[in-house]
């Protein structure tokens, strides 16, 4: 992947949490295959997060969450 300047992510907020459209996989060159449902956390900053397997972007990944000793699946808002 390309280095690019972003803004930085400490202080930044989370303001959508959806899923990646066909569009944006084209233009990342990654295809979901299968059950994967590629997540995008959309910051204030107007940066995009999504996970990845590796630094190469060979698939995509999944997100998940600790909260008080336990763990979690971070999925779409509903």
């Amino acid at each position: 992947m390309e280095k690019i300047q972003v803004p930085s992510l400490k202080g930044a907020r989370i303001t959508r949490v959806r899923m990646l459209t066909p569009a944006e996989q084209k233009q990342i060159g990654i295809q979901a295959i299968g059950y994967q449902q590629p997540l995008v956390l959309e910051l204030d900053t107007g940066v995009r997060l999504l996970a990845v397997r590796d630094q190469e972007g060979n698939s995509f990944g999944c997100l998940v969450g600790i909260y008080r000793g336990g763990q979690f699946d971070v999925s779409e808002e509903r």
